[in-house]
């Protein structure tokens, strides 16, 4: 009949309007998705390109870092000196410095800024710079720490502080006299790898105070002797690793076993506590410098 004809028309138009409803709405759902994706897309893009520059920048810092610390090391008939500094991250807070000063005088300088990071990279240049000048300018070594420490205070370093170990070594005496200033002490043992006795008294961190309390000393490093400067990214990484000697027993043993020049000794401590392996212990910046007679 008509009217039955009129009904399933309508029920028809009905359920195709309901269905082109539930498409349109299916359509948008999809189209909103597809526009956060979008988004979502050029944020992750933007994000990429930011890391990326950041990375680069990193990179150069590291690059420049690296470039601050000395091309080569002094030669002196009789004396051999080695360093090596490995950053926990691409840039970090440790230095090294060997200063010649007289024709028999040479300077030795090891440095770690508290922190890691362009922060403490950005601190490290401006002590390295401090303690280079202030190293020409004062005879004693516990001056020139005095002069540092007037520098920085200077500045607003927020809060951050710099320990430092800086000595006059002597090269036909062998004599180091040195200023200690919150650094670890010096390791020295003589040609059978026997440790020799370092004085040791309190002294502060530069950067801190308006008035420095430093450790000042004096040893002598015997002949066939070593002398060992260092950071606490060595000492910390062989206090925290259970299996791991003692850093008297580990030098001797590197010492003991096999006959190596200055660099190569700085070279067997950092393999020898896991650098440049996937399960190294470290996670702080490594400095060592040697000193061997």
């Amino acid at each position: 009949t008509p009217q039955l004809t009129y009904d399933l028309m309508r029920l028809y138009v009905c359920r195709l309007e309901f269905s082109e409803n539930l498409t349109i709405r299916d359509l948008r759902e999809k189209n909103r998705q597809l526009t956060k994706a979008y988004e979502d897309l050029k944020i992750a893009q933007a994000a990429m390109i930011e890391k990326e520059k950041l990375d680069q920048e990193m990179r150069l810092a590291n690059k420049i870092q690296l470039s601050i610390l000395p091309k080569a090391l002094p030669q002196v008939t009789g004396v051999d000196f080695g360093a090596l500094m490995v950053p926990a991250k691409m840039v970090g807070g440790d230095f090294y410095d060997v200063i010649p000063l007289t024709e028999n005088q040479v300077g030795i300088v090891i440095g770690d800024v508290c922190g890691k990071g362009m922060p403490a990279a950005l601190l490290m240049a401006l002590t390295y710079s401090s303690i280079r000048i202030e190293a020409l300018r004062n005879a004693k070594p516990g001056d020139a720490l005095w002069a540092v420490n007037d520098h920085l205070k200077q500045f607003d370093c927020a809060n951050m502080f710099v320990t430092l170990l800086y000595g006059i070594l002597d090269c036909e005496t062998m004599r180091f006299d040195y200023a200690r200033a919150g650094h670890p002490s010096p390791v020295l043992v003589d040609a059978h790898q026997h440790s020799i006795q370092v004085p040791y008294d309190y002294g502060q961190a530069v950067g801190i105070f308006d008035t420095l309390i430093a450790d000042e000393a004096c040893i002598s490093i015997p002949e066939g002797g070593t002398l060992l400067l260092f950071s606490d990214g060595l000492s910390e990484t062989i206090d925290d690793h259970q299996d791991s000697p003692g850093l008297l027993q580990l030098c001797a043993s590197i010492l003991d076993h096999e006959v190596l020049n200055a660099q190569s000794f700085c070279e067997q401590l950092w393999l020898s506590v896991g650098g440049s392996s996937a399960e190294s212990w470290i996670n702080d910046d490594f400095t060592v410098v040697a000193v061997r007679t």
